[in-house]
């Protein structure tokens, strides 16, 4: 009795499972190439808000792709935001603009960067705050925003010089509430680099798909776009400094929800597409997919919540018959956990084909087998540990929760 319900719930996870990747690929090839006009006369004025902690290993390269944009100087401002950062952050950002004075714009006296420093009290967690950082820097940084179109990055990322015209061009000929792009992993060697590659080229195949029929609420704040005035319409990340992550997902789901018709969509153009590093270690790693995951309960977006839930499901129910090999007859559980492992494979590789052709990244598929019993792995520890609210971890050298 207890294995024909096992294996009733697993084949129907397993049939969703492939259902649902198969689903976010549809969704990704619908979702149009974006071209910019041949007409195109940039017109948005943007402010860049860049939040940095512990960044001086990237801070210099940052600032260098940002300040060599392709878009019109005096259209566009880069606020960067050190969070009481305990390198030499600010100080190589501060030599790099002075020894740069000609990348300025001399219609501009006040320069078009701006470096604010997170005051201490506001840098520490407090109250019902799991982490007093990266909310609070973005918060600051568009109050000082002279621009119009908020567009977030993180400071270890590096920019095409196409990156503003893209996004401002896609902006003047759609007029979206809320622009997500694009984001990549830099080529790394090494299975676990390809393993986080390949998964992250699945989270951007899966926010495509999500805006495109409005199935959830996905996007990065390494590559993000909105109008000034909208943060402020919807107060900001007022209610979720509680959560450790969740400045964009969560911002978005906000807009969503007291703006049921704002346009939210997904700029697919490599033009416009940021490249950041993965984590070095599987221990960060770790720790930065749980981060992400704890806002995951926050979502008042019931599918969602669904999706993920059956998705974790599924994995787990494949870990369970690994297990059940161990102490029942193999012939049994057997056949079961190589239908479910097939239909895995099978949309998994149909899935991350798709994203990894379109960034340039197929190099990386022959080690796609290995990863996926990572994968599977990955999903079922993640997830669990994501539900620990109380779990504390060390993030860029601050213990949050």
């Amino acid at each position: 009795m207890f294995f024909t319900i096992f294996t009733t719930i697993a084949l129907v996870l397993a049939f969703f499972y492939a259902g649902i990747l198969l689903w976010y690929v549809y969704g990704w090839v619908k979702t149009p190439e974006f071209k910019l006009l041949q007409n195109f006369e940039p017109q948005t004025t943007i402010s860049i808000i860049v939040p940095a902690r512990n960044e001086a290993a990237n801070i210099v390269a940052c600032l260098q792709g940002l300040l060599a944009q392709n878009y019109p100087k005096h259209l566009f401002e880069i606020v960067l935001i050190d969070d009481q950062s305990e390198d030499e952050t600010v100080n190589l950002a501060t030599a790099f603009l002075t020894a740069n004075k000609q990348l300025q714009h001399p219609d501009n006296p006040d320069g078009r960067v701006q470096i604010i420093k997170i005051p201490a009290d506001l840098a520490k967690p407090s109250g019902n705050q799991s982490s007093g950082g990266k909310k609070n820097a973005l918060t600051l940084g568009i109050a000082a925003a002279k621009y119009h179109l908020i567009v977030t990055t993180d400071a270890d990322c590096q920019h095409p010089p196409t990156w503003l015209q893209y996004i401002a061009g896609f902006y003047q000929q759609y007029q979206p509430q809320m622009i997500a792009a694009p984001v990549v992993f830099k080529p790394q060697k090494g299975l676990f680099m390809a393993f986080q590659t390949l998964d992250f080229i699945g989270l951007m195949l899966t926010t495509a798909a999500s805006l495109k029929f409005n199935i959830g609420n996905m996007c990065n704040g390494a590559n993000l776009a909105y109008p000034r005035h909208l943060f402020n319409a919807v107060g900001g990340f007022e209610g979720q400094h509680h959560l450790a992550s969740g400045d964009d997902m969560l911002l978005m789901e906000k807009i969503r929800q007291q703006q049921p018709k704002a346009k939210l969509l997904f700029l697919k153009a490599k033009q416009a597409t940021v490249q950041t590093n993965p984590t070095p270690n599987l221990k960060q790693f770790f720790w930065q997919r749980v981060r992400w995951a704890s806002k995951t309960t926050a979502y008042r977006n019931l599918r969602i919540q669904v999706i993920l839930t059956l998705v974790w499901l599924f994995n787990f129910s494949i870990v369970a018959g690994m297990f059940a090999l161990l102490t029942v007859n193999r012939h049994v559980w057997m056949p079961v956990l190589a239908l479910q492992f097939a239909l895995k494979l099978l949309a998994d590789t149909v899935f991350l084909y798709t994203g990894a052709a379109y960034f340039n990244r197929k190099k990386l598929l022959w080690q796609f087998l290995p990863a996926q019993i990572m994968h599977i792995f990955y999903i079922v520890v993640v997830g669990v540990a994501a539900n620990f609210k109380s779990l504390p971890f060390v993030w860029k050298g601050r213990k949050i929760r």
